[in-house]
């Protein structure tokens, strides 16, 4: 008998165009935090109180290049942080359905199912006069050893002011780490 347990990490992520971004990722198996502030990538794994930094200056589009690049590692629902994101997400989706209206966190959002050859993943976009995404789940078909494997981001609108805490700042006590390593984000 198999049985399936499936863990969802609580992913945040606060962005701000064109060279700021600070994801914290915990649950599951991380406890890990990114900031990046257009010079700078620093990543910190709160679990084991150490951290690495490295230079990459540029654009969040840049960092996303990079980290799926040089580092292979790709940031979780990156497509998402394209300035164009209908460009990003849609060229190899082979069909759409929209499933009505629903409500997360009491927003009003339309939900939305897509089918790829090798992702099936479903959005909730906030209605309104600024929608924004809400939820995404990405459902892996070709996971080795796992036929189906999914990954839920949450989102939350927030405007100008909110760029307060992208600096990471080597706190006392915290160990800095010889290399970038994202394997926990």
């Amino acid at each position: 008998m198999v049985e399936w347990v499936t863990s969802f990490p609580t992913t945040t992520l606060t962005m701000v165009r064109p060279d700021k971004v600070h994801m914290v990722r915990r649950g599951g198996f991380a406890d890990a935090e990114l900031y990046f502030n257009g010079k700078t990538l620093a990543l910190f794994r709160r679990d084991q109180n150490i951290y690495s930094k490295a230079d990459i200056p540029g654009s969040v589009e840049n960092l996303v290049g990079e980290l799926r690049d040089k580092y292979q590692r790709p940031l979780p629902a990156a497509d998402l942080l394209s300035a164009n994101v209908y460009e990003a997400m849609m060229p190899d989706v082979k069909d759409v359905k929209d499933l009505g209206t629903g409500f997360i966190r009491g927003i009003e959002c339309d939900h939305i199912a897509f089918r790829t050859d090798e992702v099936d993943w479903q959005l909730w976009i906030a209605r309104g006069d600024r929608p924004y995404p809400v939820r995404l789940i990405v459902t892996s078909k070709k996971v080795a050893g796992s036929p189906v494997s999914g990954r839920r981001h949450e989102f939350q609108n927030r405007w100008p002011g909110h760029d307060r805490g992208l600096q990471f700042r080597a706190a006392a006590g915290r160990q800095a780490g010889s290399a970038i390593g994202t394997e926990e984000l």
